[in-house]
């Protein structure tokens, strides 16, 4: 914990921004206009929300939200605040909150905009990615499904919209263990990536990266390694993330028994996590955990134990 000077500039960063709030906010007479005592919650919750005071962060938006109640049904801006709650309380680890937020913005965009709207079909793909994201895997096909039938519908099967809703039916039957389907869905969604252009290259190495993740559960190393490889490479070019797909590449490899390769991507992998995460990210612990036991069997017990010793120190 701080203390001394460290505690009251901490105190008094806190109270700065605390005033800065309340000073953007015009003090509104009780019968102001809905739709500007929105503005002024929704403005002071996305600046709580920046600063990461999440619990006033919260206040305001759900403030927000009751004055949006009183605006004309087709306005939108009830809408956004219960997106921007759903998204808050993902990040609080909420997920029942965020879920009646994100099932009320779908309701509300299927009255707003008209069931067969666009809109309505991105709702239902980023409903199924949060039922994805909290392993309700069934809720999230079923939610997929019918983004993409709408997707199709709306644009055909090589829109990248399309290949979107693809992509993430994909990876939830491959973690169904449903490795045809998840092949299946994934190639569509490549090949939707591949008419899309540069544009979508940081989306096709991510699922290049799923795809070889399904080939090897099938036993077609050769294929994973070659899909690894070029992710990898389209991954450095565009900024997508590197490490979990230079993790799967030296998973392959140590499949393989071929160590040392598997030794230089795990390097890799746990080089690209803890500069873009940190040293104490979860994502780094599972890296040390898989490189301890490639090294020990590889024959080096000792420098495998110390891996794994070091990702136990940062906790389960």
């Amino acid at each position: 914990m701080p203390k001394g000077p460290e505690r009251a500039r901490g105190w008094a960063a806190g109270a700065a921004l605390l005033f800065a709030c309340s000073a953007t906010m015009v003090d509104r007479p009780p019968d102001a206009a809905p739709a500007d005592l929105w503005e002024d919650h929704f403005e002071r919750a996305e600046r709580f929300e920046r600063s990461s005071y999440l619990s006033d962060a919260q206040r305001e938006y759900e403030q927000a939200l009751d004055a949006a109640r009183s605006l004309p049904p087709e306005d939108r801006r009830a809408l956004r605040a219960h997106r921007a709650l759903a998204e808050l309380f993902v990040s609080l680890g909420r997920a029942p909150e965020a879920e009646r937020h994100y099932l009320d913005a779908l309701e509300i965009e299927r009255a707003v905009s008209g069931d067969d709207s666009p809109a309505v079909a991105d709702a239902l793909n980023e409903l199924g990615v949060f039922y994805a994201s909290v392993d309700r895997i069934p809720a999230a096909e079923t939610a997929l499904t019918e983004a993409l039938g709408r997707r199709i519908a709306l644009y055909g099967p090589m829109h990248p919209a399309t290949g979107t809703t693809s992509q993430n039916l994909g990876e939830v039957h491959r973690r169904k263990g449903e490795l045809e389907a998840a092949e299946f869905y994934l190639i569509r969604a490549l090949r939707a990536y591949d008419d899309a252009g540069d544009a979508y290259r940081a989306s096709a190495a991510i699922a290049q990266g799923q795809l070889a993740q399904v080939y090897a559960a099938s036993g077609r190393s050769e294929d994973a390694e070659m899909l690894l490889l070029n992710a990898i490479r389209l991954a450095e070019a565009t900024g997508a993330p590197v490490g979990p797909l230079a993790r799967d590449l030296g998973d392959v490899y140590t499949g393989e028994k071929r160590y040392e390769e598997a030794e230089v991507q795990y390097r890799r992998a746990l080089d690209a996590f803890e500069r873009s995460l940190g040293p104490e990210n979860p994502e780094v612990r599972r890296t040390l955990v898989v490189f301890g036991e490639m090294l020990e069997r590889a024959g080096y017990p000792a420098q495998g134990l110390q891996m794994r010793k070091r990702a136990a120190e940062m906790g389960p």
